[in-house]
């Protein structure tokens, strides 16, 4: 590898026509060719997995006039190609970036998801119970969830009660494996008894 560049922004372009010509310069190269010799060399890009652009875009890559510079066996300063190898029309090579998907979540229950009746009072402490479990499924494209809302509906005489439901059941976690990543309190709804809306806000 003669020459690496990563993580280019607009500013390391040359901007030649607004919005659609740049130029960028490899500089500080070493390339010895010897006379009658033929040297290739490999020009390689990384396009990112998911681009930050929202359109699918094709870059047409191609050399202009005068493009490459060097020095001959004289000291005298040489450029190349005295015709452009390809041109914005008709380029050397195409890249073409396919348009940002957008991502979505599969939530399903989980195969170690096991109903169970548990059996709660207000008398003595049972921690941990487990509710259930959710597999969270990214499709598309990369997604970072950030908010979570349960409904937790009673039944029966007591579970009528938003009050009564509180007492019961009075924090929710959730946890990744063993360890917790967020906690929130249930908190009495208005308007709609026996029915509780729990949400996990600021996830990260």
């Amino acid at each position: 590898m003669l020459a690496k560049k990563s993580g280019l922004t607009s500013a390391d372009f040359e901007e030649i026509v607004v919005g659609s010509d740049y130029r960028y310069a490899f500089t500080g190269l070493s390339v010895a060719i010897a006379k009658d010799v033929t040297k290739t060399l490999t020009i390689k890009v990384s396009v990112p997995a998911t681009p930050e652009s929202g359109e699918g875009v094709d870059a047409a890559m191609f050399f202009a006039v005068n493009a490459v510079r060097g020095t001959d066996g004289l000291g005298l300063t040489q450029y190349a190609p005295s015709t452009a190898v390809g041109t914005s029309v008709a380029p050397s090579r195409t890249i073409n970036v396919v348009a940002k998907t957008a991502g979505s979540v599969e939530i399903s229950a989980a195969t170690t998801d096991v109903a169970k009746a548990v059996l709660l009072n207000l008398t003595e402490t049972t921690s941990d119970v487990e509710l259930g479990k959710l597999n969270f499924k990214a499709t598309g494209n990369d997604v970072k969830i950030t908010r979570l809302e349960f409904i937790l509906v009673g039944t029966g005489t007591a579970g009528a009660s938003d009050a009564s439901m509180v007492a019961a059941m009075p924090t929710l976690k959730i946890y990744d494996g063993s360890t917790v990543i967020a906690s929130a309190s249930t908190v009495a709804d208005a308007g709609d008894a026996g029915t509780i809306t729990t949400a996990f806000t600021d996830l990260t």
